[in-house]
């Protein structure tokens, strides 16, 4: 209950993102902003360790968000080519 607490307190945004054909249905994913990138690594770590998160009956899968350029996912070893995204073509 901690966690979560420190959590909601950290947290400074939350961006839904909405299906391109259906702007009433969401695309299943969000982005999550913290005040400090800590706290986002120790989520990080704890959903790695196994720790499960939950929202409204749902688990959470945790990830972290990487830069986007142009259809390529920037890594911190390199670049890995992803599929771009439809108004990217």
């Amino acid at each position: 209950m901690l966690l979560l607490l420190l959590l909601l307190l950290q947290i400074t945004h939350v961006t839904l993102l909405r299906q391109p054909d259906d702007p009433n249905k969401l695309r299943g994913y969000a982005f999550v902003h913290f005040t400090e990138r800590p706290m986002a690594l120790r989520v990080l770590t704890d959903a790695e360790a196994g720790k499960e998160f939950e929202l409204d009956g749902k688990q959470l899968a945790i990830n972290m968000a990487r830069p986007q350029v142009r259809g390529i996912a920037v890594r911190l070893e390199g670049a890995v080519p992803v599929q771009p995204a439809p108004h990217d073509a």
